[in-house]
């Protein structure tokens, strides 16, 4: 009985040296886990900040030679007030200041045409950019969603599988022990 309790004992003594590798082993896996996601989550920030820092310097270029185009533009109708105002004070070069009024007005126009065109090509161009900076940071917040779902669900999986080894142990150990406390308490009754 004594060979038999000791074979038992030896049992479960290696069954909880299982049951500890096995855990040592589901919480390596679990950290190596965690650090994956922690690195992912880093490198999709720093791909955010990239992607935010490439639209504010192509915001900056548009604006600055929006600011540029308009300078000139400005410089153009100061030339532009310039001339008519001489040509005005001057009654025998009607003629001249007619022509070149018709030339001004139209460069003016082809400035003015040209600054809309630009104008007009950047806001589309901002448009698209925006649309694909947004479809991208969309895309990105459902992998991150996504990953943390998915990270979620294995951690647990992991803590029901652990719940259930320790239910599994704690019920082994009392299946062990109690036989043995009673047969020890039996043992000192018949021998008191």
């Amino acid at each position: 009985m004594a060979e038999k309790n000791g074979k038992k004992e030896e049992k479960d003594i290696d069954m909880l040296k299982i049951h500890n590798e096995t855990q040592k082993e589901w919480g390596k896996k679990y950290d190596e886990t965690v650090e994956g996601i922690g690195r992912d989550i880093h490198e999709i920030r720093q791909d955010m900040n990239e992607i935010k820092e490439d639209v504010q310097r192509r915001l900056d270029e548009q604006d600055e030679k929006l600011k540029r185009d308009y300078k000139r533009f400005q410089k153009q109708r100061e030339l532009n007030d310039k001339i008519q105002t001489r040509l005005e004070t001057k009654k025998e070069l009607d003629d001249a200041r007619d022509r070149q009024i018709a030339n001004i007005a139209e460069r003016q126009n082809n400035v003015e045409q040209g600054v809309k065109d630009t104008l007009e090509k950047f806001q589309q161009e901002d448009k698209e950019y925006k649309k694909e900076v947004k479809s991208q940071i969309e895309k990105l917040g459902k992998d991150i969603k996504e990953g943390f779902v998915t990270a979620k669900k294995q951690r647990k999986d992991e803590n029901d599988t652990l719940k259930k080894d320790t239910t599994k142990m704690v019920s082994i150990v009392v299946v062990i022990l109690v036989p043995i406390i009673v047969a020890l308490l039996t043992f000192a009754l018949y021998k008191f």
